[in-house]
């Protein structure tokens, strides 16, 4: 008696192998927006509740991720809120340096007063940073060196 054995082949093409295996762009690009979420949802409630009414648990029930991808991206919640200034800060100083036209001819104390209308305007906008490092002067609590000087540091450039 003989016993054939059949070898059947598939050719499919190399995506099909790679199913489910990020690449290190995308994993970068997914821990970015990951980041993102977390720092979204933690300056909503840090704006809402202070520095010591932010716990990574509401932060993780509204960024809708564990609290392992906080803990991933922040060692504990005063580096996440310095990161939260941080960010804030950035994005001011991103609109604030942007050209803008100084009208022709002004006189000095008009000149003044625009550019305190743009710095109290675009303020208006990015309030985050001022907000919460004024709250942290406010409660002289020292659990959060890291916030403490990441504002400080905000404050002196600003």
């Amino acid at each position: 008696m003989t016993t054939t054995i059949g070898l059947i082949v598939t050719i499919r093409p190399v995506s099909w192998y790679c199913q489910g295996v990020e690449t290190a762009r995308e994993k970068r690009s997914n821990g970015e927006a990951s980041k993102e979420r977390i720092l979204l949802a933690a300056t909503q409630i840090a704006g809402e509740r202070g520095f010591h009414g932010t716990t990574m648990s509401l932060v993780s029930k509204r960024s809708g991720l564990p609290p392992s991808s906080i803990y991933w991206h922040f060692a504990n919640k005063d580096e996440l809120i310095a990161a939260v200034i941080e960010r804030s800060f950035r994005r001011w100083i991103d609109v604030f340096d942007a050209p803008f036209d100084v009208p022709k001819g002004i006189s000095d104390d008009e000149l003044f007063r625009f550019a305190m209308q743009r710095i109290g305007g675009t303020l208006a906008d990015f309030p985050d940073f001022l907000r919460l490092g004024l709250m942290l002067v406010l409660d002289h609590r020292p659990d959060e060196p890291t916030t403490r000087a990441k504002f400080v540091d905000v404050r002196a450039a600003t």
